[in-house]
């Protein structure tokens, strides 16, 4: 699962930010269930070189679909964080330069970009790198995805 997220963020990466060379990016596969979430990124800046975690939920009935929308979710927050967009310093978070921090979950506005793109992204990875139809993504388990 790990390679097939890592194979999936390496494509759209390629797609979306082709200039991007040098990405320091590690991706564990856990129980995040417990925590009430499918996916996590956590990014930052240290010595003026930029890593990230993506820490995606292992579900044994998650199907492919969901699996690789929550990869292409995480992706576009890595590419917020990338571009600048989205800054956290200190206990403030930033969106283009504005302070949101006290904004609820859904009306943060690189959850609601992230949202609005997962879907399309999630599209293009499974047609164009998986050779696969939505639907059978939907019906395949993630774990028995070869």
């Amino acid at each position: 699962m790990r390679h097939l997220a890592q194979d999936a963020v390496v494509y759209l990466m390629n797609k979306e930010m082709p200039r991007k060379r040098v990405l320091r990016l590690d991706i564990e596969i856990k129980n995040l269930r417990k925590d009430g979430c499918f996916g996590m990124i956590d990014s930052w800046r240290d010595y003026g070189k930029d890593y990230s975690l993506i820490e995606l939920d292992n579900g044994k009935d998650t199907s492919l679909y969901d699996f690789i929308e929550t990869v292409c979710h995480e992706f576009v927050h890595l590419r917020q964080f990338l571009t600048g967009d989205f800054r956290q310093k200190g206990n403030k978070i930033y969106w283009k330069g504005h302070d949101c921090t006290d904004m609820s979950y859904y009306n943060q506005p690189w959850e609601k970009e992230a949202f609005a793109l997962q879907h399309s992204l999630a599209k293009y990875i499974i047609k164009e790198k998986l050779y696969m139809t939505l639907n059978k993504a939907r019906q395949t388990k993630v774990r028995a995805y070869k």
